[in-house]
């Protein structure tokens, strides 16, 4: 396909590739068609010429409608843009896929995901996977090398405001190509994508996206848990911790020497004490009756201008 250039602009003589459908508001005048052969074999070929009121046809009955007293186009959805509605400004929901139909007029869509499910995962437990693939209607000839490609970017795309950090060809129609992408490459929230297709309007083209988080837990959940789709580690009994590195069998049931408040005295408080067992565990703390008629095990804070019978001067 080639667009043929506004009043005053040049064309670039580039050659189709054959079955070349152009798309253009040319300016008013008298135009010319010529047909190049390379090769001395004998060829046949046929010339059509329609008038379309809108630029592009409005990229088909699908993608918007004409309106012929202005020629101007109507949108089928606010995602086409566009004066001729070819070019898609989306979202995708994290754990979707988008697939748009093969279609001649494209060139570049637009796809944003919210991610920022990543920052509420613990460390770096959770990353994106994307899945990309394009299609065709027919099977493209041999001699059209062309490519689409996928476009990454923590930054919005098509804005003139940063490009993409991640550019990746796509070989091959109907083979999937995966992308890890890491947190810090979207420190906003929000994943942005596009498929760019250099192909002539002469091969219809469509793709497929699909993003979704690929879990991988500190420490592997170091053996003793599972780890969940959202990257956290759901231990299994007896371990504890973000890692579930902890055997929780052994933690002890207070730090030795904590005071912990267990009852009210008169004109003060007694605290329970954490008194750890020989080898250090386990711990506990002592037991007080909770009216503080028994304080012999209990650490006694007297409220001021109040002691503890028998107390030294400097003591609590």
């Amino acid at each position: 396909s080639v667009s043929l250039p506004a009043a005053g602009a040049a064309g670039d003589g580039g050659d189709t590739g054959g079955g070349a459908a152009v798309a253009a508001a040319p300016a008013a005048g008298v135009w010319f068609v010529g047909i190049y052969v390379a090769g001395e074999d004998p060829v046949s070929y046929d010339v059509d010429v329609a008038r379309s009121a809108c630029p592009g046809g409005c990229g088909g009955s699908s993608r918007g409608t004409c309106d012929e007293a202005s020629g101007t186009c109507t949108c089928a959805k606010p995602a086409y843009t566009g004066a001729d509605c070819s070019v898609t400004h989306d979202t995708l929901d994290l754990g979707g896929n988008y697939t748009s139909d093969p279609r001649a007029d494209l060139t570049t869509d637009f796809v944003s995901v919210n991610v920022s499910k990543l920052s509420a995962a613990p460390g770096k437990a959770l990353s994106l996977r994307v899945t990309a693939s394009f299609s065709t209607e027919t099977p493209l000839p041999a001699w059209a090398t062309a490519r689409p490609a996928l476009l990454l970017s923590g930054a919005q795309l098509g804005c003139g405001c940063g490009g993409a950090r991640v550019r990746v060809p796509l070989s091959a129609a109907g083979q999937s190509v995966d992308v890890v992408v890491e947190p810090s490459m979207v420190p906003n929230g929000t994943l942005y994508m596009a498929v760019e297709n250099p192909l002539s309007a002469a091969y219809k083209i469509g793709y497929s996206l699909a993003v979704a988080t690929s879990a991988d837990c500190i420490n592997a959940c170091s053996g003793h848990g599972d780890c969940s789709d959202d990257g956290v580690c759901a231990c299994k009994p007896g371990f504890a911790g973000p890692d579930c590195s902890v055997d929780s069998s052994s933690l002890q049931g207070c730090v030795e020497g904590s005071l912990r408040r267990a009852a009210g005295v008169a004109r003060g408080d007694a605290y329970s004490v954490c008194v750890c067992a020989s080898g250090g565990s386990p711990c506990e703390y002592t037991a007080v009756p909770e009216d503080g008629a028994d304080t012999s095990s209990a650490f006694v804070v007297c409220h001021s201008g109040f002691g503890v019978q028998g107390a030294k001067p400097d003591g609590i």
